[in-house]
Formats: structure tokens, sequence, C-alpha cells
């Protein structure tokens, strides 16, 4: 009777961890990848207003899959260098709940670092609002493909 109420008590408790460690997940990986478009104007300096979107599929290492599509404003130095950037994504997963990203990056348009955060989220999206990601981006001629690691701010 002892071992039964032990063994009972042991998967209790690692079933009571197990359910503590999902709540508390505070950090997540998501990789995309897509096409990109944009149109722009050249000014007399050789600056460029570019008017960029993307479209593609991404997937996390919570289990989730879906469908992005981004489109937003940078202004580019005529050697490409990023002087502003702000791009905004609307993701939608598999179970048809949405997040939207507000996109910021101040290197090169060709490849690079930057942050982004969640600004809105319907379902399972709703409890991540502001957190905050970290993103590596590269290209291959209209191809993308990011990586990023996000944190869920309490």
């Amino acid at each position: 009777m002892r071992s039964l109420l032990l063994a009972l008590l042991f998967v209790f408790s690692t079933s009571l961890i197990s359910i503590a460690n999902n709540e508390n997940m505070k950090e997540w990986t998501l990789k995309y990848s897509g096409f990109t478009s944009n149109e722009s104007f050249s000014l007399e300096d050789s600056s460029k207003i570019l008017h960029y979107k993307n479209k593609g599929t991404w997937e996390d290492t919570m289990g989730n899959f879906g469908t992005q599509t981004c489109f937003g404003l940078v202004l580019l130095e005529k050697n490409n260098n990023i002087i502003s950037m702000e791009i905004y994504c609307e993701l939608q997963d598999q179970d048809n709940d949405k997040f939207y990203t507000k996109v910021t990056r101040d290197s090169s348009l060709d490849a690079g670092v930057g942050e982004y955060v969640l600004i809105e989220g319907s379902g399972k999206w709703k409890s991540m609002i502001k957190s905050k990601c970290k993103y590596a981006v590269k290209y291959k001629e209209k191809a993308l493909f990011v990586t990023s690691k996000c944190r869920k701010t309490s």
C-alpha cells in the first residue's frame, strides 16, 4: 500500500512540474521563410524609400505553424544600409489564431539582425502580447530566411 501511495505521489508531482513548466514557458524559436517584393523611389541623394512586402510560412518550437504576410516602410542610404525600418506582420496559425508583430532593424537590407514585438494576438497568442523577439534574416534573391528567438515578457 505504501509503495502504491509513493508511486501515485511521484506521478502526481511529475505531472504538476510538467504543467508548471508548460505554463511558464518563457522562450521559443520561430523559423520563417518566404518571398519578398517591393516598390521604391530613389531620391536625389541616391537614398531610397521602399514599400516592402513579404509572404511565407513559419513554424515554431511550440508545435505551431502557419502563414505570414508583412508590409511596411524602409528608408535606405545609398549603400543599402537601413536608416529606418518599420514593418508590420500578420501571422495566422493552424488553429486560425492570429498575432501581429512590429519589426525593426538598422543594419544592411541585404542581411542582418533585428527585433520584433508581438503587438496584438487572438486565442493562444493573446497571452504572448508584448513578447520580444530577436531575429536574423538572410536573402537569396527574392527568397528570405528568418530565424528568431522569442521571450515572453511576464
